[in-house]
C-alpha cells in the first residue's frame, strides 16, 4: 500500500509523530552497528505478531513486514530522506497465536537541510 500526502514527515524522529509499527517493547538504541550515512540511527525492539495457519508440522514459514516513510524533492535532482522498519520471523509447524519477533527501525536516512 502506498498513501501519498502533502505535508513533509518527520523521518528523523518518526517515534511519536509518524506512523510506525506497534507494539514496541524493549525499545533501544542499537550503537554497535553503525549505518551509512552516519547521520542515521538504528533502534531494536521487541513487537508481537500473530500468526494462524495450518501446514505439515515439518513446514517453515516466513512472515515479514516493512514499513517505509520518505519525503522527495527536486532541486538541479531527485532528493531524499526516510525512515524505515522491519520486522520479520521464521515459524515451524501450524500456528495459532502471538508471537514474539525482533525488529528494527533505521531514521534519518537521507538529506537534510
Amino acid at each position: 500500500m502506498t498513501l501519498f500526502t502533502n505535508q513533509t514527515i518527520d523521518t528523523m524522529n518518526p517515534l511519536g509523530n509518524e506512523m510506525v509499527l506497534m507494539p514496541k517493547y524493549n525499545l533501544t538504541q542499537n550503537v554497535t552497528r553503525r549505518p551509512y550515512p552516519p547521520a542515521s540511527e538504528i533502534f531494536d525492539y521487541e513487537s508481537k505478531m500473530y500468526a494462524h495457519y495450518d501446514t505439515s508440522s515439518d513446514a517453515n514459514v516466513s512472515i515479514s513486514i516493512y514499513l517505509h516513510g520518505s519525503n522527495g524533492w527536486w532541486i538541479g535532482g531527485w532528493l531524499y530522506n526516510s525512515y524505515w522498519e522491519n520486522m520479520e520471523i521464521k515459524l515451524s509447524g501450524p500456528q495459532a497465536g502471538w508471537t514474539t519477533v525482533n525488529g528494527q527501525l533505521f531514521t534519518g536516512e537521507g538529506t537534510y537541510y
